[in-house]
Formats: structure tokens, sequence, C-alpha cells
């Protein structure tokens, strides 16, 4: 044996084994395929589905709002640093108190540099039921994006159902033309042989051929709906398109109780569109009452506490208190404001 041929003989055993190695690969692949139940189907979608994941971070920004309401009802902590420099010193011309007679002399009242820190706290009293009513509308909103997610899980569910069933009516009707093509291969064969011995006319052997032609046309539409329907699927569950899906037959036929009355009362009952209604309902009395809050007068305490200076330090000078206070309980009201309100 030549060392070509061995060579030839090591490359052709090489190519077996990685053509072997690859079926393999994809054996193992075809025997990883997830067969889905119903169950397992609106499971994944939930998990998956980034419509679903907007609505739970739409609770979640909701609860940041509830939040940010209830801060509403405590009190506000600020501070201010300022620096004035004026022009001159403050001064006031008054009779001297030495000198001679109706001389006079200016005498300083104030600094030339002017430094002030202020520290507050601001404690509403009464908003005219503004606070209580945002503060309503926030746990509302918190209320009503939990009901807009249960109706998108709903609205979901239903969606993968009815893709479920699509996937499985298109096997079957793949399954049917199949069956139908077989049926008229059988048939042609047999049509051709009695062509072929003179028992039939050219007219029944096309009649069958075209028979065949539609029945292979009717499948290549069967095939292309059962990829469409799996391609739905795929995309409900946020999978790849062209991801393969294999799914279980549903054999079980349960008769349900055709009570209409009985399903319309808990429909009414439990459904979330009539619950978002009645939340809607409730937003709309929450925002009359805070857009008549601005009827009343609206009060508040505000206490200071001030440090000024000369200097940055604030430590007081011949012009300034080194530290002083005051507290303020403050009453405003616009009581008449052109009918806008």
């Amino acid at each position: 044996m030549t060392r070509y041929e061995i060579l030839l003989i090591i490359m052709l055993q090489i190519v077996i084994f990685i053509t072997l190695s690859f079926l393999q690969v994809g054996h193992a692949d075809e025997e990883r395929v997830k067969i889905y139940t119903i169950d397992d189907s609106i499971r994944e979608a939930f998990e998956k589905n980034w419509a679903i994941k907007e609505k739970e971070e739409k609770i979640e920004a909701n609860g940041f709002v509830e939040k940010q309401a209830k801060a509403g009802f405590l009190p506000t902590f600020s501070t201010s640093y300022t620096y004035t420099r004026l022009g001159e010193a403050t001064t006031i011309i008054s009779p001297a108190l030495t000198g001679t007679q109706g001389s006079g002399g200016e005498i300083e009242t104030g600094a030339q540099n002017n430094f002030r820190w202020t520290g507050s706290i601001t404690q509403p009293l009464f908003t005219g039921f503004a606070l209580t009513s945002s503060f309503e509308l926030a746990k509302l909103g918190i209320d009503q994006s939990k009901m807009d997610l249960d109706l998108e899980k709903l609205d979901l569910a239903l969606m993968v159902k009815e893709s479920y069933f699509n996937i499985l009516k298109a096997d079957k009707t793949v399954d049917e033309a199949k069956s139908a093509v077989e049926s008229l291969e059988s048939h042609l064969k047999v049509a051709n042989s009695f062509y072929e011995a003179g028992v039939i006319p050219i007219n029944d052997l096309l009649k069958a051929e075209v028979e065949l032609a539609n029945a292979q046309h009717d499948l290549i539409k069967a095939l292309n709906a059962s990829r469409l329907s799996r391609a739905s699927f795929n995309n409900l569950l946020s999978r790849s398109i062209n991801s393969l899906v294999e799914i279980e037959d549903i054999l079980v036929y349960q008769l349900e109780n055709p009570d209409f009355e009985e399903y319309l009362n808990i429909a009414l009952q439990n459904r979330p569109e009539i619950k978002i209604l009645e939340i809607n309902s409730m937003q709309i009395d929450q925002q009359i009452k805070l857009a008549k809050s601005k009827y009343y007068p609206e009060i508040a305490l505000n206490y200071n506490y001030i440090k000024e200076g000369d200097a940055p330090e604030v430590s007081g000078s011949d012009f300034h208190e080194s530290s002083s206070w005051r507290a303020v309980v403050g009453l405003s009201w616009t009581f008449w404001d052109w009918g806008k309100t």
C-alpha cells in the first residue's frame, strides 16, 4: 500500500468521525427540545414577556410616587448661605458728639461685607386636603397598575392558548394534507397503469395529476401555516422566532356548563377592566378634592436658625448678631382668582 493510499484512508476516517460527531450533536439537540404543555407555555410567557415586565416596573414606579406623596406630610429641612457686598459701608449722619457746635459726622451702621447662613424647617399644618388627596391618588395609581398587570396577563394567557391550539390545528392539517398527497400519489400510479393499459382515457389521467398537484399545494400551505403558528408562539414566549417547538397534544375533551348568566356574574366581579373603571372613578373623586383644595387657606409652621457676620465663618460682628432664631406660623389664602379655581 502506497503512502498516498494510507493518507487517503486516514483523511476518510477523519471525515467520517467528524460527520458522526455532528450527527450525534444534532441528535442530542433534538433530544433536548422541550415539549411544551399549556401551563408550561403560559408560565414561560409570564416570565419572559416584555409587556409583563413593563407592567411590573410600572407598579414599582408608582410605589415611589406613593412614597413621594407620603413625604409631603413630613417637615422639610433646607439651608442657605449668602454673601452680600455693598458699594460702601452703611452710614448715617448725626450731630457731632464732640467738636464745634453745628458740625456733624457720619456713624457707620452696617458692614460692607455681609455673610449669612440660614437653616430652615417647614411643616405644613393645613393644605386644604391637597396632601391627603395626592396621597390617595398615589395609592390608587398602584392599584390601577396592579389591575393593568392582571389584565396584561389574562390577555397574554389567551394569546398563548390561541397560539398553542393553532399549532395543534396546523399540525393536524399537515397530517391530513400528507395523507391526501400519499393517497393521490397511489391513485395517480393506478391511473397511469390503467391509462397505459388503455382502460381509462387521457382526461382521467390528467384529472388525477391535477388533483395531486392541488393536494401538494395544500400541503405546502399547511406546512407554512405550521411554521407561522410556531413563529407566533415563539414571539409570545420571547424566544428566537426560528426555535424548534414541540407541544403536547390535548386528547381530553371536557364539557363546560353553558350557564351564561353565571359566567357573566363571575366576569363582572373578577374582570380587571371592571375594577379599573372603579379605580378610575375613585381617582376622579380625589382629583376633584385636589382641585377644591385651592378654596381653602394654607397654614404652615416655619422655623429659621440664622447666623450672620462680616466674615465667612459667620461668627457675628459689631453689626451682626452671631446667631438668632425665629418661628413663624403663616396663613396664606387666595380667596378670589376670577373663577380660575
